[in-house]
């Protein structure tokens, strides 16, 4: 009898501990907060062509190193492409 109501306390504390009310942060609600106390996205490994760019510790004068910025060139494909019923002719996608 004395384990039931000790059983039954535990049960009623975690509960009541488990069942209260908490602040919701506004953060939370904002679509346009991606993230708090976070640092700049960043790639912090690189390979170098030889040792003397390594020990300059340049990335970005690395001959090894591409950068993707500029204009990119996309080509949106068929909707018939993704259908398996259809034949697409893909001559023109891949020229």
């Amino acid at each position: 009898m004395r384990k039931i109501n000790l059983f039954l306390l535990l049960v009623f504390i975690a509960h009541s501990s488990f069942s209260q009310d908490a602040k919701i942060p506004s953060e939370i609600e904002d679509p346009k907060c991606l993230g708090i106390n976070k640092e700049p996205y960043h790639a912090t490994l690189m390979s170098y062509a030889n040792l003397q760019e390594a020990l300059l510790a340049n990335r970005h004068a690395s001959s090894l190193c591409r950068s993707l910025n500029g204009y990119w060139k996309f080509h949106l494909y068929p909707e018939a492409f993704f259908n398996r019923d259809k034949k697409v002719n893909l001559k023109h996608i891949y020229n």
